[in-house]
């Protein structure tokens, strides 16, 4: 599966990542230290961060839409998202 020509354009998919700050790397160009760093060996590997750069919740493999609001869900219920509370910044990425 193709996560860039299904997932990442479901409406649905779209909405519950707008809840995270998403980033996507090459790990075998501009990602490389963070393949390293998090020990991202397989492809694809998505990853939520906590603001410390703690991984919260990792996911191998590809996932459809239902799949992945599943799995940001469960990070949020972790406390991985973005907070616009005064005083508490949190940025969370997923590695795509």
């Amino acid at each position: 599966m193709n996560m860039d020509r299904t997932t990442y354009k479901d409406k649905s998919a779209i909405q519950t990542l707008g809840q995270f700050v998403s980033v996507k790397q090459n790990i075998d160009k501009e990602g490389k230290k963070s393949a390293v760093k998090y020990d991202a060996t397989m492809l694809p590997t998505l990853m939520v961060l906590d603001s410390n750069g703690k991984v919260v919740l990792q996911h191998i493999g590809s996932l459809d839409a239902k799949g992945l609001n599943q799995f940001l869900k469960g990070a949020a219920k972790k406390g991985a998202k973005k907070s616009t509370k005064q005083g508490s910044k949190k940025s969370t990425k997923v590695k795509k």
